[in-house]
């Protein structure tokens, strides 16, 4: 069957969920040079002229590159504005660049609710100027670049002549990465990251099947647990959290103090 209409945010959290510059919330006691991350994370935070994490950024980051093992996975909770994207940013971009070359086909995948925060999303990584390109599927990506394909829902797009997505990274609705799916126009073999952002937006309401299905291509692809699953939101409920749990067995909670309630959850 045809992947399902992907359902709306309610238009509140619409509003409010813009791409900002995730400066609030700041971690007083760290700083990402004396933190325990790859060079190439630091250069990053220099570039975009971060000095200090956020309680969440703190929190998360250094899990995101301790473990070596597959199947590390994290549910990040912070409400809008606290530097949840930077946090799935890296995990993003961790198995590209941990790669000793860039990797044939897709080594991240991100899915959100709604067609709007994928945009959003792409401006957000847009401003990381030079370090990767966003594609459109049909330009050639720049040689040696890492890539991202952002696929946009189109009722116009014939399946049949979209070219596959040979991007390093995939950014895009359920629905939208579901079609590319049904016509094996995805390559998942060296997929490690995956990542849901606005999880409680993806959990809660009818894209949970479609959710779980682009889990099975990952799955299908590589087999059940070998990759890392992230989840990330402002809220949660105890549905969706125990709904976590059984999609990403050992799921790691954090939750920064006073950022949010139920009270902080650090497992």
């Amino acid at each position: 069957p045809e992947p399902e209409p992907e359902a709306e945010a309610p238009k509140e959290k619409r509003q409010s969920a813009v791409r900002g510059e995730d400066a609030s919330i700041i971690d007083g006691d760290k700083f990402f040079e004396e933190m325990a991350l790859p060079d190439w994370v630091k250069e990053l935070t220099r570039k975009k002229g971060y000095k200090q994490p956020t309680t969440i950024q703190a929190m998360t980051i250094e899990k995101v590159f301790a473990p070596d093992q597959l199947a590390f996975h994290i549910l990040g909770q912070a409400p809008t504005g606290s530097g949840k994207t930077l946090c799935f940013v890296l995990a993003l971009l961790r198995p590209v660049y941990d790669a000793q070359a860039l990797p044939t086909g897709t080594s991240a995948m991100c899915i959100m609710p709604t067609q709007e925060l994928a945009v959003q999303m792409q401006k957000y990584m847009e401003q990381f100027e030079g370090l990767f390109a966003v594609s459109d599927g049909r330009t050639p990506d720049a040689e040696g670049k890492l890539s991202i394909r952002m696929p946009i829902k189109d009722e116009r797009r014939d399946m049949k002549t979209e070219p596959n997505v040979t991007q390093n990274i995939l950014i895009g609705t359920p629905g939208t990465i579901l079609s590319f799916g049904k016509k094996r126009k995805l390559d998942l073999k060296n997929c490690t990251s995956f990542v849901l952002d606005e999880a409680d937006d993806l959990l809660a309401r009818k894209m949970e099947v479609q959710v779980k299905d682009c889990q099975k291509l990952i799955e299908k692809a590589r087999g059940k647990g070998n990759y890392n699953m992230l989840f990330f939101s402002a809220t949660f409920t105890d549905a969706v959290k125990k709904m976590c749990k059984r999609m990403a067995p050992g799921l790691h909670m954090i939750s920064p103090t006073g950022a949010c309630c139920p009270p902080p959850i650090l497992e």
